[in-house]
């Protein structure tokens, strides 16, 4: 659902800020980590910095964590810009240390951490390496909290929904696929992934079978946009169009095209899938 087409200005750089801050904080959690105390002024300076960090409308954050687990959380959230997955891995490990539940990690650290290299790749400072590559990193982070939200139940109360993907029957192109599908796990989705080549009825059985509410086609090539249209009509025929929307995109897709077979959404972008996504889950 990306056809790497155009980008959206913000009114704020987090990479710019981000970086002015992580140096004190890695120090800080470098510190906690060989067992020595933070002094009074670092302590002080770790939590300033990052409650002025603001949000992606542009106000301040108000910290709601202790300096030990705001230090940890901007790790994880820096080694998700940085594509660093030794860093996830240590900065999870400290959140954990610190006090701070897997829910909590995923939320404040994992997601935040996403939303920034989203931002990155909308204003074309990243492009689809780098997003895949914090994907990956993610990831790795998820490697160190899935014994533990496993153990505890705690995997559902993560996930802000299901979402079937897949390439349409007669394409095997899956790179766009494939980075919205990093997208929708870095925003805290539980995707599906049936790969290339999928037949309607696959869609089908696979949005029942794991009762999804949302089912991503995507499509490279213009001779398969007859399969887009097909798999649509066959959610329509099994009437399903009340319980499961549709969402469509590729390079070849446009917003006219997708309201002419009756898709529910249309995003042009990997970074627009998410927020489409969110749009038509009642999420935004």
């Amino acid at each position: 659902m990306d056809n790497q087409g155009g980008y959206i200005p913000v009114s704020w750089n987090p990479y710019q800020i981000a970086n002015r801050i992580v140096d004190s904080v890695r120090r800080a959690v470098e510190k906690r980590l060989q067992g020595e105390t933070l002094e009074l002024e670092e302590e002080h300076q770790v939590q300033t910095t990052i409650s002025k960090f603001p949000d992606k409308e542009g106000e301040i954050v108000q910290p709601e964590h202790s300096p030990d687990e705001i230090a940890a959380l901007e790790l994880v959230r820096q080694a998700l810009v940085d594509f660093d997955r030794l860093a996830i891995r240590t900065g999870v490990q400290a959140a954990l240390d610190a006090g701070l539940q897997p829910f909590d990690i995923v939320i404040h650290g994992m997601a935040e951490g996403m939303n920034r290299v989203g931002q990155l790749y909308e204003t074309g400072e990243y492009f689809l390496p780098q997003l895949v590559m914090a994907g990956d990193t993610m990831k790795e982070g998820m490697t160190v909290l899935a014994p533990i939200l496993k153990e505890s139940g705690g995997e559902e109360n993560v996930s802000r929904g299901k979402v079937i993907l897949g390439t349409v029957k007669g394409d095997l192109h899956d790179i766009g696929k494939n980075l919205v599908r990093t997208m929708l796990e870095g925003a805290r989705f539980e995707v599906i992934d049936l790969g290339v080549d999928v037949a309607p009825d696959e869609f089908i059985h696979a949005a029942l079978e794991h009762q999804a509410g949302l089912v991503g086609l995507s499509a490279l090539l213009t001779t398969t946009l007859t399969n887009m249209k097909l798999t649509v009509e066959a959610f329509d025929d099994a009437g399903l169009r009340d319980k499961v929307k549709i969402i469509v995109g590729g390079a070849p897709i446009s917003q006219e095209f997708a309201d002419s077979i009756g898709a529910d959404g249309y995003a042009p972008t990997a970074v627009g899938a998410i927020k489409e996504t969110e749009r038509l889950l009642g999420l935004d």
